[in-house]
Order: structure tokens, then sequence, then C-alpha cells
């Protein structure tokens, strides 16, 4: 929502083509999903990097940092729906430990999107968001406060 509220450039694309809504989410993900970190705890003895990392040490895997590496992503702070990668970023997974919900998600992701482009003329933000403190796993805005124009009243 704060992507399409603050880009309405991009939006502008997206009611164009609704076929750019799939790398849109891809690239909300990458640039600022809402999992940020997770944790886990080492089942054996590894060494990565130089470092060693034993049995029931805990682990921090930074989904953010991934999905910023400019190895990867190049320009990584720049919001791009046209990048051909953006099947790299990380916010659900990889794996064996990918999201098993992450095919829903994306599917109502796609719904809102598509929902907001046919019944929304506009969308500015109502007040400065207020980014989300509560949780060292997640990420997001709380509140995020909007004012839209329905397209067909024609009113806020």
């Amino acid at each position: 929502m704060y992507n399409l509220t603050t880009m309405p450039g991009i939006r502008a694309r997206l009611a164009a083509d609704s076929t750019l809504i799939v790398p849109f989410i891809d690239e909300s993900l990458r640039h600022g999903g809402p999992p940020q970190r997770l944790f886990r705890i080492a089942t054996q003895d590894v060494e990565i990097g130089g470092k060693t990392i034993r049995a029931g040490d805990w682990v921090a895997l930074f989904f953010a940092a991934a999905n910023h590496d400019p190895a990867i992503f190049p320009d990584p702070s720049r919001f791009d729906i046209d990048r051909k990668n953006l099947n790299k970023q990380l916010t659900f997974g990889v794996g064996i430990h990918h999201c098993l919900g992450s095919a829903l998600a994306r599917i109502e992701a796609q719904a809102l999107v598509s929902a907001i482009l046919d019944q929304w003329s506009d969308m500015t933000l109502a007040e400065e968001p207020v980014p989300q403190r509560a949780s060292l796993l997640n990420h997001g805005i709380d509140p995020l406060i909007i004012d839209v124009t329905c397209k067909s009243e024609g009113a806020s």
C-alpha cells in the first residue's frame, strides 16, 4: 500500500499494464518485505567464510541484507519493477525453507493490487507513516493512513 501510494508513476504503469503487478509485488517484497530476519539453531558444527559455527549456536539470516546485496541487485536501494532477477529475492525463503504460504500471499497481494487499481483513481498519504517498532523479525508501517478517491464516486 505504501509503494502504491507514494509511487504514482509506478501505479500508473500498473493500471496501464496489469502484467506488471507480479513484478511490482516481487520488487516490493525485495525492497522492503515484512520478514527481515530469521533465527535458527545450528544442528552441527560448520565453517563458513573462515568462521566456525558450533552445534547449538544461534544463527541469524538477514533477508533484508540479502535482498539488498549489490552483487545480486545492482543499485539495491532503487525500487525497480523491471529488474530481470526478481526471482532471486529471499523474502519467502529458499529451498526446503521456502514459505509454504507464499503462493497464497502472492495471490492475495495480486487480488488486492488489482482491486485497488480498478476501484481507486488516487491515493495519498493522510499523514506520515510510523515504522513498526514491535518486532525484531518483521518490518512494516504502523499505522499507514491514506486518503483514496474512488473512481465510481469521484470522492474520497
